[in-house]
This record gives structure tokens, sequence and C-alpha cells, in this order.
């Protein structure tokens, strides 16, 4: 049994930390949230992985290529597992 991921997180908790999925690959770190607000805080979307995300967050990104990041790129926050120190561990695609 998996534990839901705390309903408050910390940004810094989140970035730089390793992304491994369900069945124990190495997804990359993650660079950015996708986060809209909600109340009177934000309620993340989704975590931004790659050089793709690196870019974006840099504001890099956006005068190469307006295109919104690719899916592979952002992995839905719907997905987080459990969450531990450093690390992000996914649920397997096919449950989300």
């Amino acid at each position: 049994m998996t534990a839901e991921p705390p309903p408050t997180v910390r940004l810094s908790e989140l970035l730089g930390s390793r992304v491994i999925d369900a069945d124990g690959s190495d997804r990359g770190r993650v660079l950015d949230v996708r986060a809209r607000r909600h109340g009177h805080g934000f309620r993340v979307e989704g975590l931004v992985l790659g050089a793709a995300g690196l870019r974006a967050r840099l504001g890099l990104r956006a005068a190469r290529d307006p295109q919104p990041l690719h899916r592979r790129e952002v992995v839905p926050w719907e997905r987080v597992a459990r969450l531990a120190p450093g690390e992000v561990h996914l649920t397997d695609a096919r449950r989300a």
C-alpha cells in the first residue's frame, strides 16, 4: 500500500528531487512545477522534467519554442504515489 502525498509540500522539497517511475526507472529530476492558484495558495498540477523543462524555467524555451511542454516533460501530480527525501515516486501510468 502506498502513502498519499502530503497535502502541503514546499517547492524547495520538490525541486531537484529524483523522479522514479513505478517500475523503478529513473525519469530525471524535478526542474520546475506547474501550479494553479487555489484559494489562498496554489495546487500543483505537474512536475516538469528534462532539459526542455529547465529551458522553460529559465525563460529560454519560450523564445525558441512557443509550444507547450510535451507530456513526457510534465508528470501529472496525480501520478505521485509518495515523496521521500530527494525522491518522488510515481504510480503506474496505466493506473493514473
